[in-house]
């Protein structure tokens, strides 16, 4: 056989790294929370002779799939976000950073929310949040008791009750709030008028609600 009759072999010239890789699956976060609320495994409808019965099984299991998905959902957006932090660098200190420096650092809509209150004369004040921090309750130590809605910038209640105030508590909203004053804690609704007073607990120095006990500790 001559040499010009030898077949010809293909010789490939691509590069090493220009094969093509296989792409990985990427996983959806949606389908694991789906998982999380689905009743179990679905029921089989394929040995099931009755037509009616048959529909009327997959019509459910649809329905169950689409409740678990808006269910995961809705815990995607209600989950709280993750609180934020002050991480101090090298021999810094949390404590001596100053409010109008973390007010530049923080996004635009939190940095709104900063308000300066400078009230020099009946303090030092304690102050509290409802649940919903919405609303400021104060205490000044000199009797001057306040509720402001700090959003709207707006004063709820002032009153002077001429005693010496400890610790200020918000109850289980913000139309009751709770004073310990001089001798004895008194209870005002949001009007500033006294409805009850604890004369069984004397000079109280802190005050703290359990909403989820109903108790003023």
């Amino acid at each position: 056989m001559a040499e010009d009759d030898q077949p010809e072999v293909a010789v490939s010239h691509k590069p090493p790294g220009s094969q093509k890789k296989k792409k990985k699956k990427k996983t959806d976060p949606l389908a694991a929370r789906v998982t999380k609320f689905k009743r179990g495994p679905e029921v089989s409808t394929r040995k099931i002779q009755d037509k009616k019965l048959r529909g009327k099984l997959r019509a459910s299991e649809k329905l169950f799939d689409e409740a678990a998905e808006q269910a995961a959902k809705a815990e995607k957006w209600l989950l709280p976000a993750e609180a934020g932090s002050l991480e101090a660098e090298g021999m810094e200190r949390t404590y001596r950073f100053k409010q109008a420096e973390i007010v530049k650092e923080v996004d635009i809509i939190s940095a709104r929310k900063a308000f300066d209150l400078n009230l020099p004369q009946l303090g030092p004040y304690h102050v509290n949040y409802d649940r919903t921090g919405r609303y400021l309750l104060m205490g000044g130590k000199k009797g001057h008791l306040a509720i402001t809605d700090w959003s709207r910038g707006s004063l709820i209640t002032e009153e002077q009750v001429k005693e010496t105030t400890r610790s200020v508590c918000f109850l289980h909203n913000e139309t009751f709030f709770a004073a310990a004053q001089r001798k004895y804690v008194y209870i005002y609704d949001n009007r500033g008028l006294e409805v009850h007073c604890l004369r069984e607990h004397l000079n109280v120095q802190a005050m703290q609600f359990l909403p989820h006990h109903f108790l003023l500790a």
